[in-house]
């Protein structure tokens, strides 16, 4: 046989007595271990009493191989090593007329990686409420800003200034805001994440998130690419709000004592 293993069962107590084992709350066949690693226990009955004792052999599967872990150090060439590994071993026979298989670890550990892909689409979702709220923020402070400076549009205007040169000083002004509030944003969330990544202080339950602890990785090139994406799109949706400096007039807006 390829694989061989054989059980010893002997009978302690009670040969004609009926086998009623006792079980565990779950229906699971109460065991007492005589070893640490569980392969000699002990069954016990009323009135019976049996011993098992699991026995390894090499017999001639120590010949045979079941198969090959293949590990891949880059994560994203998983699917092209896959697919490279298909194309030269899938489904050829070997002299014992076997197939091959290749299989990734996304394809034994499906529910995981799943799990992982929802993961994903909940980061997508409140970065993206997150940017949203930035933005709307950002507007009605920057309308706030002009209304208060009304007096100042209307001076620069009668100076000889145009709506975009305008526009531009409220814009920089605004910018100027954004990247504020990013440094304190990125100095509390980096000190919270180094303090997870080093002390674990948010757990999980492993039976049910396979992780002791909430993971963290800290990505430089996702940051920095993060934080300008960020600075660039609220600047750039602040435009528009902009507009209402066009429709400030000099005579309205300039007051004088």
């Amino acid at each position: 046989m390829k694989d061989t293993a054989y059980l010893k069962i002997t009978l302690k107590k009670g040969g004609n007595q009926p086998c009623y084992f006792f079980t565990d709350e779950e229906g699971e066949l109460t065991k007492t271990y005589l070893n640490e690693t569980g392969t000699h226990f002990v069954l016990n009955a009323p009135n019976k009493k049996v011993e098992i004792e699991y026995v390894p052999s090499t017999g001639s599967g120590s010949q045979f191989v079941g198969g090959f872990e293949v590990n891949v150090k880059d994560w994203d060439q998983l699917d092209e090593v896959e697919k490279r590994l298909k194309a030269e071993f899938g489904l050829i026979p070997t002299k014992h007329n076997e197939q091959l298989q290749v299989q990734s670890i996304k394809d034994t550990h499906r529910d995981i990686f799943v799990w992982l892909g929802f993961l994903d689409i909940n980061v997508v979702i409140i970065l993206t409420l997150m940017l949203l709220i930035g933005i709307i923020n950002m507007g009605s402070a920057l309308l706030v800003l002009i209304l208060v400076k009304s007096n100042f549009v209307g001076v620069l205007k009668a100076m000889g200034a145009n709506d975009w040169t305008i526009r531009k000083i409220f814009l920089w002004q605004a910018g100027f805001l954004i990247l504020r509030g990013m440094v304190i944003g990125n100095a509390i969330g980096l000190g919270l994440c180094a303090l997870q990544y080093f002390l674990g202080l948010i757990r999980l339950n492993p039976e049910v998130y396979y992780l002791d602890r909430v993971p963290i990785e800290l990505s430089f090139t996702a940051w920095a690419l993060l934080n300008l994406a960020t600075l660039i799109v609220c600047v750039s949706a602040l435009i528009i709000p902009s507009v209402v400096i066009t429709r400030i007039q000099p005579a309205k807006s300039i007051r004088f004592n």
